[in-house]
């Protein structure tokens, strides 16, 4: 009997320790999407925020957006730099038809005069299909000097262009105090998170 007992009692142990690893690793999962969801929810909500900003603010982004067929918004984008050497990181929305499709980080790294620490954020809208299809093609989009893209500065005039007069994106940058003049975009890379 006392062999039996033992071996009940090991296949018991057996059991509960199976069940408490799958318990924790649903527990687990489940955790992973409840703070994917937050994270999601937080970038919708600051999107939403500064999108409705830009909008009122500035005349031509408001009408150009209404023919755009998508929008990158990025609300908050970090820039830190220190001898030389700076950098720039953000978390940002794909919408297509006022809907999130997807959710990207922008970073990118430079060289120069450059020290301090500030904040800013930037909207790209897509003006041609074939602009959202190259962009969305992959999971890491880099901006070159082909990209088809119009930076706009406060005036709304084109301050930037790396690719003549009609741009697939035109990109709207701004920071607390509305507009900002400084943007360089060639080299930010883009990234599809997995969230």
């Amino acid at each position: 009997m006392i062999g039996y007992d033992m071996h009940r009692q090991s296949r018991r142990r057996f059991l509960e320790f199976g069940v408490t690893v799958g318990l924790t690793a649903c527990l687990g999962a489940h955790g992973a999407m409840a703070e994917n969801l937050a994270e999601r929810a937080e970038i919708d909500k600051a999107s939403d925020t500064v999108l409705q900003v830009l909008l009122a603010s500035n005349a031509e982004a408001k009408t150009l957006s209404e023919s755009a067929l998508a929008m990158l918004i990025f609300p908050k984008v970090t820039e830190t730099g220190l001898a030389g050497i700076g950098g720039k990181r953000g978390k940002g929305v794909l919408r297509e038809n006022g809907k999130s499709i997807g959710y990207y980080r922008t970073t990118s790294l430079t060289f120069g005069a450059q020290m301090g620490f500030e904040t800013h954020g930037y909207v790209a809208m897509f003006m041609k299909q074939i602009a959202i299809r190259d962009f969305t093609a992959k999971d890491d989009y880099e901006v070159t000097a082909e990209s088809e893209i119009t930076v706009m500065d406060e005036s709304s005039s084109a301050r930037t262009s790396l690719s003549g007069t009609n741009p697939g994106i035109v990109v709207f940058v701004f920071d607390e105090k509305g507009a900002r003049l400084d943007l360089t975009v060639n080299g930010t890379k883009i990234n599809r998170m997995d969230i």
